[in-house]
């Protein structure tokens, strides 16, 4: 895809803090431009993650 080394590097930061933050979106809706019939819906997959993250917390608490 032709990214610079700068590009990627700023894709790994924002990656590690959506994932670092996944407890705050636990239980939200979120909305999204994917197409309705769209199998891997970013929003979704992002949810799921913040939930199974949330039951992980609850057990560790």
């Amino acid at each position: 895809m032709d990214f610079c080394p700068a590009e990627i590097e700023a894709l790994y930061r924002m990656r590690e803090r959506v994932l670092t933050g996944l407890h705050h979106i636990a239980g939200h809706a979120l909305a999204c431009w994917c197409p309705l019939s769209s199998k891997w819906c970013h929003a979704e997959t992002l949810i799921r993650m913040a939930n199974v993250h949330a039951d992980y917390e609850k057990f560790a608490a």
